[in-house]
């Protein structure tokens, strides 16, 4: 049996063998210690010991070594700091590395308490108030708090099976059918943050079908409110059929244009060459001319490939005031890229194949949201490109300054790497 070397009264009465250091050591064995601060007198245990995985020395702390009041608490302090050395040292002969261990025991308990359905979601709402427009996190705050959270209110995340939502999207179906279908892409934003944190290993909402879930009414209403392709295949059919239009250049550059830069129709046929800095490779289309029109001038980063489209356009119309002036009137009428499109076959919604002027719009809103993990950038960032800010606290703070511009230049920037895949077949 190991000797004890220490006691209570060795303890206190311990004095430094060199006065002036600041601190000395009284041993105990086998790698425990106490540290005495002299000019506080402050006594803490530590362990040192050799790491069976690290290959190093290492050193932890067992907390204080009472410094008065009575001495049942000092021998209690002594056994204790005598356990915690011990168990260390069960741990090492078993090849397990105990500060290891403690971490990943902490992290354990950590993982239980927030990996608790209803901390995921407070966690996961509390993230997207910086996301999303403040009505938009009102209803989803309400929708969760009011709805989901008492439905598993007691499980943990990792607990919950696919097959346990599909009741809670049937429930809401029979009140608010939209709402149910935008539960299911909310659902799933949730779990894959859970697996991002670490509370859960698979997101269960990838193996629901959307089509044995909702009724075709809501699937066709999602189709058919927005006309838009989202489909990689049929989207680069339609990148390579605007690239190789042979009709008039102010509709062709029109439609290569707002492929790259989602803007409003009406802004897009009537913009301006004085709107445009090249310079500072920027756009700034004055408010009024906007659909809101309060506010601070709107503006755009351009990225290269945007530039390319207007310096070609530049060559016809650069001595004109429109960008897509034509010989028959000041600008291209909106409807005219619209008929290049029914032109080149895409006006056809039963086989997915229709896409207006507008659409492209919500074309890269939906597949930018789709995809944001890859761009890395909020909904703040797609909203302010598309121009649908609300003027509150939170967009301001994203709406002035060099950080909104960057990320919106980060998402257009990836929005053309994108349509540069999908024309190539890789998306």
């Amino acid at each position: 049996m190991r000797k004890e070397l220490l006691s209570v009264t060795k303890i206190d009465r311990a004095k430094p063998s060199d006065p002036s250091k600041k601190s000395f050591t009284i041993n105990d064995g086998s790698g425990l210690r106490i540290n005495v601060d002299i000019a506080t007198n402050r006594k803490a245990w530590e362990f040192f010991y050799n790491s069976p995985t690290h290959h190093k020395r290492r050193k932890t702390s067992f907390g204080t070594y009472p410094t008065g009041g009575k001495t049942e608490h000092k021998e209690q302090s002594i056994n204790e700091a005598r356990k915690q050395a011990q168990e260390f040292r069960d741990l090492i002969a078993q090849g397990i590395d105990p500060l290891d261990h403690r971490e990943k025991e902490k992290k354990a308990k950590e993982v239980q308490t927030k990996g608790m359905f209803y901390s995921v979601i407070d966690e996961w709402l509390h993230k997207k108030q910086d996301e999303v427009m403040p009505t938009t996190y009102k209803k989803l705050f309400g929708l969760f708090d009011n709805f989901v959270k008492r439905n598993f209110q007691n499980k943990h995340i990792e607990e919950i099976q696919h097959y346990e939502i599909i009741p809670l999207i049937e429930l809401k179906l029979k009140t608010a059918p939209e709402t149910a279908n935008r539960l299911l892409w909310y659902l799933s934003d949730v779990w894959q943050f859970a697996q991002t944190r670490g509370y859960a290993e698979i997101n269960v909402i990838s193996k629901i079908r959307k089509k044995d879930v909702l009724p075709k009414s809501v699937l066709k209403s999602e189709d058919n409110n927005y006309p838009k392709i989202l489909k990689p295949k049929i989207l680069g059919q339609l990148y390579r059929a605007i690239e190789g239009y042979n009709g008039q250049i102010e509709t062709r550059n029109s439609l290569r244009l707002v492929y790259h830069l989602p803007l409003r129709a009406s802004n897009l046929v009537s913009l301006k060459w004085a709107f445009i800095d090249f310079e500072n490779a920027l756009l700034t289309i004055p408010r009024a001319e906007m659909k809101r029109k309060t506010g601070e001038d709107f503006k755009l980063p351009l990225t290269s490939k945007v530039i390319q489209i207007l310096r070609e356009q530049q060559a016809h119309t650069g001595h004109r005031v429109y960008v897509f002036a034509t010989s028959t009137s000041d600008h291209l009428n909106s409807e005219t890229p619209n008929g290049a499109l029914a032109k080149m076959s895409f006006n056809d919604a039963s086989t997915g194949r229709r896409q207006r002027l507008h659409s492209f719009r919500g074309t890269f809103r939906a597949l930018a949201l789709q995809h944001h993990r890859e761009h890395g950038e909020t909904e703040q960032a797609l909203e302010a490109i598309l121009d649908h800010q609300e003027r509150s606290r939170i967009v301001r703070a994203y709406s002035t300054g060099a950080d909104l511009t960057e990320a919106m230049r980060n998402v257009l920037e990836w929005w053309d790497s994108f349509l540069e895949g999908v024309k190539n077949g890789k998306n």
